[in-house]
């Protein structure tokens, strides 16, 4: 035993204390860390063992821990390890671990891996495994009750955005993607701009360009939008719903007869539906701004202006949008449009 200044006056004489016949509960492990974030003097808790560790011998590990922030002072308030500092303080960041002695000890978050080796390295990464499968299913059994009608909102999504980037792509097509790297190009926010000459020059006598905004509209970001995004939404719903199908109407059992592998399958579907739906709404709103009849306009608005490097022209008559490249003729062909994007098959489910 360590004596000294550093030595923790109660643990002067090794303390036995409770010894377990089988691993401890989560209310006993919950006790202890309820114990370290009042106090933080984990080798205080009465349930604890703060004899030397069982020599050769990787523990259990329970849970890891450290000492609250609000509570260090440097050396003196960290925790003693039963691997090598018995009696001293010794570390902020550990483990609670079970022994095959039926006791529970504290050790330092590095001290396994010089004593123990291989062994412990098996045993850190099952309780790495442990902490994962209980972060999935804890999120599985939060998202159990409205997982089916974020399904159903995705695929609606999906059919929306589908019909979006169809008449995105159309109608880009026709006016020319060269036009819609022009706007991208002179766009500043939501405004599209036009370089003109200004009648100042510069000290050479040259010409002043100036740049002066000719329209306003939302979803510039849409003239480019992220790739990927309807795919990824189309997968990740595939996935969702292999994984929930089969699971009848007792979701809870079925939860808990699933193998750890399969609870880190469903809950990584879960979370890979979850960002590709964020991301597919966000492209939604800002496709639907972009290509509202208000977006058409203010796009066409600049595609007309004289200073526009690649014109072309829109017009909306009805339900019907008219567009081409070039300056708007005076007379042009009806018989060729394209349908204005509706709402009429898109209603978002509100989860409540």
């Amino acid at each position: 035993m360590k004596v000294g200044s550093n030595v923790f006056p109660e643990l002067a004489d090794h303390r036995l204390g409770r010894r377990f016949r089988k691993r401890p509960s989560d209310i006993v492990i919950s006790d202890f860390l309820q114990h370290v974030w009042r106090t933080g003097l984990p080798h205080t808790w009465s349930s604890l063992t703060t004899t030397v560790h069982p020599k050769g011998e990787a523990p259990t590990i329970l849970r890891a821990f450290s000492i609250p922030k609000r509570l260090r002072n440097g050396q003196t308030t960290r925790a003693p390890c039963s691997i090598c500092s018995d009696s001293a303080p010794k570390f902020d960041h550990g483990y609670i671990v079970f022994c095959s002695d039926g006791y529970v000890r504290i050790i330092g978050h590095d001290c396994g891996h010089d004593f123990f080796g291989d062994s412990y390295a098996n045993a850190l990464r099952n309780h790495e495994e442990e902490t994962a499968e209980e972060s999935a299913r804890r999120l599985l059994l939060e998202r159990l009750p409205d997982l089916a009608r974020t399904l159903l909102e995705a695929v609606t999504v999906a059919k929306r955005l589908r019909a979006l980037l169809d008449f995105r792509e159309r109608a880009f097509s026709t006016i020319t993607f060269a036009a819609v790297a022009s706007m991208r190009r002179t766009r500043i926010g939501d405004q599209l701009t036009v370089d003109v000459e200004s009648p100042a020059t510069d000290d050479r006598g040259l010409r002043l360009v100036e740049r002066i905004k000719v329209s306003s509209v939302g979803g510039l970001d849409m003239l480019m939008p992220r790739s990927g995004v309807l795919a990824a939404l189309m997968k990740s719903i595939q996935i969702a719903s292999l994984q929930w199908t089969p699971m009848g109407e007792d979701r809870h059992e079925s939860l808990r007869a699933m193998t750890r592998q399969e609870a880190f399958g469903a809950a990584k579907a879960v979370r890979d539906l979850d960002v590709a739906l964020t991301n597919a709404r966000a492209t939604h709103e800002g496709l639907v701004q972009l290509l509202a009849p208000t977006g058409l306009l203010a796009m066409a608005q600049w595609g007309q202006h004289g200073q526009c490097p690649k014109p072309f022209w829109i017009e909306i008559v009805g339900d019907r949008v008219y567009l081409s490249k070039g300056v708007r003729p005076r007379y042009w062909d009806r018989r060729a449009f394209l349908p204005l994007p509706g709402d009429e098959n898109y209603q978002l489910v509100v989860v409540k």
